[in-house]
């Protein structure tokens, strides 16, 4: 038998190191269903409209957003931006896309 005790999930800190992950993109807004929001807002004491994370470049506030639509495993998906160096120079099209044009003359 185990005597471990189980304390509730801090749900704002795990989002928060989800988002704000090192290796990913800046995060622009975290989508989460209806009752992961209401959990979000009992923990945190807030309205549930921003996360705030404290990164390298300092603080920075992640905007929630309510989608129903999203599955209920995991109840949250992450929007990120389009990083500065994907954005200025996007990938050609495929070769396969491309057709030879005949030109006569």
């Amino acid at each position: 038998m185990t005597t471990a005790h189980w304390s509730s999930p801090r749900i704002c800190g795990d989002l928060l190191a989800e988002a704000a992950r090192p290796d990913a993109a800046e995060p622009v807004a975290i989508h989460v269903r209806s009752a992961l929001h209401a959990l979000i807002c009992r923990q945190s004491g807030s309205t549930g409209a921003v996360l705030s994370a404290a990164g390298p470049a300092g603080p920075t506030e992640i905007r929630l957003v309510v989608d129903d639509e999203l599955p209920a495993a995991p109840g949250y998906e992450v929007h990120r931006a389009i990083p500065h160096s994907r954005a200025a120079f996007p990938d050609p099209l495929p070769t396969e896309w491309s057709t030879p044009v005949e030109r006569s003359g």
